[in-house]
């Protein structure tokens, strides 16, 4: 089987989640501090914790590593946090299926879940799959990663995911 392989996420969504979050979370910050000093204290906590609560917003844009070996899919967290490794015997298959217009990297897992387990997933009850990325958010060519994922996921891999 192949070496273990890391596909990052592009640098303009690394950038924006490094660099935005920090901004973001000081402007909030900010505003909140000034809406509890010029308005009503109860406005104004509700404005500072709305704030707080938009500062997150570039946590919840998935940005993650996806690594791929013998043993499994993973799916890393900046800094380590949140991962969630989704070993190949786990799985009845692995491919592409349409999600809001867009072609997304799914799979489908032999024992389904409740809800996603993992924050930067979507769990798509409806089929059975969990979603894991568009293809286009690596740094690396979209051909080199659909390549990559035929090569780990060998005979789980299927183009176009239809499950029963």
């Amino acid at each position: 089987m192949a070496d273990s392989v890391v596909f990052r996420p592009r640098s303009a969504g690394l950038a924006l989640g490094m660099v935005a979050l920090p901004l973001l979370s000081a402007t909030t910050v900010l505003l909140g501090v000034g809406a509890v000093l010029q308005l009503n204290p109860m406005i104004g906590l509700a404005i500072f914790i709305a704030c707080q609560l938009l500062a997150l917003v570039p946590l919840l844009l998935g940005l993650f590593d996806l690594e791929l070996d013998a043993d499994a899919l993973t799916v890393v967290g900046r800094y380590g946090a949140n991962s969630l490794r989704l070993p190949w015997t786990d799985l009845y298959a692995v491919g592409l299926v349409d999600w809001r217009g867009t072609q997304m990297l799914a799979v489908e897992p032999v024992k389904t879940f409740a809800r996603s387990p993992n924050r930067a997933l979507v769990w798509d009850d409806d089929r059975g799959l969990l979603l894991i990325a568009g293809l286009d958010n690596w740094s690396e060519p979209r051909d080199e990663v659909l390549a990559n994922l035929r090569l780990h996921a060998d005979s789980l891999w299927v183009d176009r995911i239809d499950p029963l």
